[in-house]
């Protein structure tokens, strides 16, 4: 036996209903529009400071341009203020004619070169030789050598000891450091 629906309960069923249908359309149908409303918005911001970005750059670019050029003349000025590096043979001679023009004789010579990678990552442009050597020779020898060297663009002396013989002053020993800055071509 069916019992007849009243007009009170076919109104709470009918409410009931849109409520669930409401729940339904809110749910699976508006939060989802909204949400790719939402990333949609974002997605158009981060172009569009992008877009501005560039707009920027490309605004810029002959200001950027002649920076680079004039980043280059530098970088090509200072690079012919300094040798290309040399092998250790070379660079054996040259400091051996150094030390004997200004009459003091090596008898320790120790060069110690950085290891140079192959280009990987950000260029290298200089290299820095370290050169240790002992000498014998006066004291007024070792000044001209110190003067010529703080001429030199290139080449500084970055540690110096003497010890002045007592029995023959020309005959002092001298432990001389130096740095020498080479391009890497």
């Amino acid at each position: 036996m069916m019992q007849k629906i009243t007009k009170r309960e076919k109104i709470l069923l009918f409410s009931a209903l849109l409520l669930v249908i409401f729940y339904v359309v809110v749910q699976f149908v508006i939060f989802p529009l909204y949400s790719r409303y939402t990333d949609a918005a974002a997605d158009l911001q981060t172009l569009e400071d992008q877009r501005f970005s560039v707009e920027m750059d490309i605004a810029n670019l002959p200001l950027i341009r002649s920076s680079n050029e004039a980043a280059k003349e530098r970088l090509s000025q200072v690079r012919e203020a300094y040798p290309e590096l040399v092998p250790n043979e070379d660079i054996d001679v040259l400091m051996t004619n150094l030390i004997t023009r200004h009459n003091l004789s090596p008898t320790l010579l120790n060069i110690v070169r950085p290891n140079v990678p192959a280009a990987i990552g950000e260029p290298e442009f200089f290299a820095v030789v370290t050169v240790t050597m002992n000498l014998i020779g006066s004291l007024d020898s070792l000044q001209n050598l110190v003067d010529e060297v703080y001429n030199k663009n290139f080449m500084r002396i970055t540690n110096l000891s003497y010890s002045i013989s007592t029995v023959s002053p020309a005959q002092s020993t001298h432990s001389v450091t130096f740095e020498l800055m080479y391009v890497i071509s």
